[in-house]
């Protein structure tokens, strides 16, 4: 029987993409507002990543060499098959030419599959420099310093293939997910739960909640601070950069403890569902993000024109993504080719 799923978990992934969907509904049409989106952008992937990691480390894997080998070649087809079959759906008498490319600048395609897939190798493999090599949890460290050493000097070199600036950019949230996973740091969400008002009791509110509580809005007092005061979006300096990442590390435990911190109920529910899409929204979703064409006519999201048209983009969106996963995953070539899912025979 398979590993249960998390409902915390799926509902962070089902914000996370919601979020994804809204900014690009914005900046594919030209209307980035500079507090908005920039407040999208500072969390969304940085959350997915987060998440990535924290499923990982949840995981109770003895990693020796039989079972490293496996797990790339899992991460591959979920990932790499995708990436590159997407590109070749996209760009059918031009592949090979499109292929190389991405590969060089990845955030020209699916850059997202790529990354994740080039973090979790690095991951594998100081966890199989902890099991397999027997080095414990000293080695495991020793290993990521390492990698993390020569990933900073690839990327300082210029080179672009693969895209190692967005490894750089990714890999703290990736790796912090990974240790939040392996300490159970997930068990934080219920200590903030939000109480209506109605049922205010002071005499029987844990005080650990209410620090919970309050830790909870000053992160996100510091989060909306740092996206009003700096650009999230474009780092000139390196300063501007490490706020940059500042602020989304904020974020992503703000969004994380307000998502796992919801009721259950129909919110939850819906959230938790999508969750178990996110890859099959993310490849197909912003292939829709002009569909109404007007990201030539000069819009404010702030107007009442501008915003209706990014309600409307995102319902239009929404119903043709769902319509064409639908379709897309009835055969079970085309839900692995397009969406790395392989279908389990049952037992």
């Amino acid at each position: 029987m398979g590993q249960e799923r998390d409902q915390n978990l799926d509902a962070v992934k089902g914000f996370a993409i919601l979020l994804v969907m809204i900014g690009h509904c914005i900046v594919w049409n030209n209307m980035a507002d500079g507090y908005v989106y920039d407040a999208i952008k500072a969390v969304q992937m940085p959350l997915f990543m987060a998440v990535s990691g924290l499923i990982m480390g949840r995981k109770k894997i003895n990693m020796t060499a039989g079972e490293l080998k496996r797990q790339v070649g899992k991460r591959a087809v979920s990932c790499l098959v995708p990436f590159v079959s997407w590109i070749f759906v996209m760009n059918v008498t031009d592949f090979p030419r499109k292929l190389i490319s991405v590969l060089w600048q990845p955030d020209t395609g699916l850059w997202f599959l790529l990354t994740l897939f080039l973090l979790s190798v690095m991951l594998d493999i100081a966890l199989f420099v902890r099991d397999g090599w027997k080095l414990g949890w000293i080695g495991f460290g020793i290993a990521v310093v390492l990698e993390m050493g020569a990933l900073c000097l690839y990327y300082l070199s210029g080179i672009t293939f693969l895209g190692p600036a967005l490894m750089v950019n990714y890999a703290p949230f990736f790796f912090g997910g990974f240790l939040a996973g392996i300490y159970r740091a997930i068990n934080i969400a219920p200590a903030i739960k939000f109480t209506p008002a109605i049922k205010f009791t002071p005499a029987k509110q844990p005080a650990g909640k209410w620090a919970g509580r309050a830790a909870w809005l000053l992160g996100m007092v510091l989060f909306l601070f740092l996206v009003i005061r700096y650009d999230m979006v474009y780092a000139h300096t390196r300063t501007e950069w490490l706020i940059q990442l500042f602020a989304s590390a904020v974020g992503t435990i703000v969004c994380f403890c307000a998502v796992c911190a919801l009721k259950t109920g129909g919110v939850r529910r819906f959230l938790a569902f999508l969750g178990r899409y996110t890859l099959e929204i993310y490849v197909l979703h912003f292939r829709f993000a002009r569909i109404l064409g007007m990201q030539d006519a000069g819009l404010s999201l702030y107007s009442l024109q501008g915003a209706g048209v990014v309600i409307a983009i995102f319902f239009l969106m929404s119903i043709l993504t769902a319509f064409f996963i639908f379709v897309l995953k009835q055969l079970a070539i085309t839900d692995l080719l397009l969406f790395g899912k392989v279908r389990r025979k049952p037992l």
